[in-house]
């Protein structure tokens, strides 16, 4: 009677510690959408809103290393490594290390 009910209770000190904890996700980058195909698009349409997403990610990069370097040249190497520090990873596969998520 006794281990039934410890093995009750250790059952139950289970259940709860599983049911804290937060859902898990496969590693690895976040599914890519395919907005051409989620919005039924074939053909030149479908290369076109390729195109101007590709064109909007880059411009995003870009936009990030300019204001990276003019930090730099504002910064002390330890601020920059400190400010880097800081400010959050990009996901995807480019993204940080499991350890910095």
């Amino acid at each position: 009677m006794k281990r039934a009910i410890l093995f009750a209770c250790a059952a139950s000190f289970c259940a709860a510690a599983l049911a804290q904890q937060p859902p898990t996700r496969p590693p690895g980058p976040p599914p890519r959408i395919d907005f051409a195909k989620e919005l039924g698009l074939t053909g030149e349409r479908a290369k076109q809103v390729e195109a101007i997403m590709l064109n909007e990610h880059e411009e995003h990069r870009a936009a990030r290393e300019k204001a990276r370097a003019a930090l730099a040249r504002v910064l002390s190497a330890d601020e920059m490594a400190r400010l880097e520090s800081l400010m959050p990873r990009p996901r995807g596969p480019m993204g940080p290390p499991p350890e910095r998520r």
